[in-house]
Parts: structure tokens; sequence; C-alpha cells
């Protein structure tokens, strides 16, 4: 489940969708495993298709990361966004976009 704190509200998104054969596998695929970045903004293995139909359905743009990196699309340009990452590689490892960063000090908002 992912949840918009950020943004001040607490509805779940849940991880592969309404269907319960989708959330086990994304869940099993790091579907769970998306990492806040800013407000508004997460990152995640595109792979989760359904996770992010999901995110999409409830006001993420969906922005490929070699697009945000090439500079085709801005990520200050969208108030919700989630930015996809192709990553077979990097699940090998078993980890998704938020095991990949901890530990992370922030300022306080």
């Amino acid at each position: 489940m992912i949840t918009s704190f950020a943004l001040n509200t607490s509805k779940p998104i849940l991880c592969g969708g309404n269907d319960v054969k989708n959330q086990e596998r994304e869940q099993w695929h790091s579907g769970a495993n998306f990492f806040a970045f800013a407000p508004g903004k997460i990152i995640g293995y595109e792979r989760n298709n359904h996770t992010v139909e999901e995110l999409n359905k409830n006001g993420f743009e969906v922005l490929r990361a070699k697009d945000v990196i090439n500079n085709k699309v801005k990520i200050e340009d969208y108030e919700k966004a989630v930015v996809t990452i192709h990553g077979s590689e990097l699940a090998r490892g078993g980890g998704g976009a938020r095991c990949m960063t901890m530990p992370v000090r922030r300022k306080l908002l």
C-alpha cells in the first residue's frame, strides 16, 4: 500500500491494484518498495505495471526515468509524479528503489 501522506491525504493506493494475483506478484517484485524523493514524487520499477497504473488512476503522472535524465520532461512541472526505472538487474539483489537509498538524511520540511 502506498499512502500519500506528503500531500495530506491518507487514501491507500494498493500495490498491484485491486486484483489479488497482481498484488501478490508485484509485492514479490518490489511493487511496494517505491521511494518518495520529494512531496508527491516517487520512483519505482516500471515492471510493476499494475501498481504504476493504479498510481496513474490516482493522479500521478507517469514519467520514464530516461526522459527525466535526458531533460525531455521536468519533474518540477508535475504536482504528483511516479518516475519509472528499468531495473531488471537491480532487482536481482532483492531490493527496490527504497532499499537502495537507505539510509537517507533529509532536511525537515
